[in-house]
């Protein structure tokens, strides 16, 4: 490793608080998104097709995980 090229922590610094922030923000427009009564109402429609569609999802990686190679 070149310890010629190492970035000041102002660097890391504003790294940490962008992702941070995009982060946060991110969360709450789902969190908005997500609210509405038009999305909630879909959802309850179709809650039992997800959940099973998520259910068989990781039923399949639980399966496959003890048979893998890596």
């Amino acid at each position: 490793m070149d310890r010629d090229h190492v970035a000041p922590a102002t660097t890391a610094l504003i790294i940490i608080v962008g992702t941070t922030i995009l982060s946060v923000v991110g969360h709450i427009a789902y969190a908005v998104a997500f609210s509405t009564k038009r999305v909630v109402a879909a959802y309850g429609r179709t809650r039992l097709g997800i959940d099973a569609v998520l259910g068989v999802f990781f039923a399949v990686v639980v399966l496959k995980l003890p048979t893998s190679r890596t």
